[in-house]
């Protein structure tokens, strides 16, 4: 509605009927805007999104400069906001700048155009980063469905990633995270995914790497008896160098041959998935360690207790897998003010997760081009 120098806006899910004119005296005029809703009574998300449409193709700049347009904006509206704005800039033969922390405002660029440049900015440790890549490249996984589902694009705006083998892994280690960053621990500004499965987690690291992102890899123990051609994948993924891959694997075969020899344990379980590490001794508990130790400075951490659900062993939550969360959950409580909270402990996991922090904060770690 235009009155003088006021624009009024009001909103309406159906379009206007035939025949409407823009006339206070027109009955149809007056019954369809009886009907639409003042801007007034919508959120700010709607308000600023239609603020920055309004604005945008009420120009006619060929320099569109954005600065985090996806503040007070619902998922839905910041992904069409940045296909509304990529569709104006190219029609404008412009160009558009656009400084964000949304990964839902990129994944609306992409859907337009793959013509365009992502520079990801990070500052750590005194150490200031810039990364520069195309669409084109970030589109190329994102056309994996695996890679979509699991949120790989998020990780572009954290510090680093930690990739975990399946959901109830992330949500215990990013819940033992929480609790440790409480404490100034643990791995700060990064994200928890999970992959579709121990096979899965390479091709997730892999992509997140080669566009500079440290992205960590926990997988349970009993991983090191995969076979020669899965190990391949996660070193190319983690970047160990291709001359060390011969030598790494034989010893991670030699390694694996010592949990192979050893008999069940009284469950009938193999006892690198019940015991870890600690089912070895002497010489060949150190080849172990040392393996492991190799593995996690390139920020591949296979869990030294065996499984997830061996974590915590004092607590009584027992090993079995179905719903092992809930009752993980119920021993050490859920929040701050549960009588049952634990807070965190120097060994243990604590410990584990502190390692991938560490890790992930290092600007000197290896296995970053």
């Amino acid at each position: 509605v235009y009155s003088g120098r006021n624009i009024a806006v009001r909103l309406n899910e159906k379009a206007p009927p035939r025949g409407y004119k823009s006339n206070t005296l027109d009955p149809k005029y007056q019954s369809y805007m009886d009907e639409s809703i003042p801007i007034n009574q919508v959120g700010d998300g709607v308000n600023a999104f239609i603020g920055m449409v309004a604005a945008l193709f009420s120009s006619t700049y060929k320099v569109i400069l954005l600065d985090e347009p996806e503040v007070y904006l619902h998922p839905t509206y910041i992904q069409k906001l940045g296909k509304h704005v990529v569709d104006l800039a190219i029609q404008r033969k412009g160009i558009l700048f656009a400084a964000t922390h949304s990964s839902d405002f990129l994944q609306g660029c992409l859907a337009t155009t793959t013509d365009l440049s992502i520079i990801r900015l990070t500052y750590q440790g005194g150490l200031a980063t810039v990364r520069s890549f195309s669409g084109e490249e970030i589109r190329s996984f994102m056309h994996d469905p695996l890679l979509r589902a699991t949120g790989v694009l998020r990780g572009l705006f954290h510090t680093g990633v930690i990739v975990t083998e399946a959901d109830a892994d992330r949500v215990f280690y990013e819940e033992i995270n929480r609790r440790l960053l409480s404490l100034r621990r643990g791995v700060p500004d990064s994200v928890f995914l999970q992959a579709v499965g121990i096979h899965t987690i390479h091709r997730m690291v892999k992509v997140l790497r080669k566009i500079g992102i440290p992205a960590a890899a926990i997988m349970d123990l009993d991983g090191l008896l995969n076979g020669e051609s899965f190990w391949r994948k996660n070193y190319d993924a983690c970047n160990i160098p291709n001359n060390y891959h011969t030598r790494l694997d034989e010893r991670r075969k030699r390694v694996a041959g010592f949990f192979n020899a050893l008999p069940l344990d009284s469950h009938g379980r193999k006892r690198i998935k019940s015991e870890g590490l600690s089912a070895l001794q002497g010489s060949q508990l150190l080849e172990a360690k040392k393996l492991l130790k190799y593995y996690n400075t390139y920020g591949l951490f296979l869990v030294p207790v065996g499984e997830l659900e061996f974590w915590l062993r004092g607590f009584g939550i027992g090993s079995a897998k179905q719903r092992w969360i809930e009752r993980v959950f119920n021993k050490i409580g859920t929040f701050e003010d549960d009588r049952n909270f634990i807070s965190p402990r120097k060994n243990d996991v604590w410990r584990f997760i502190d390692n991938i922090g560490k890790w992930v904060d290092n600007p000197k770690r290896k296995g970053i081009k």
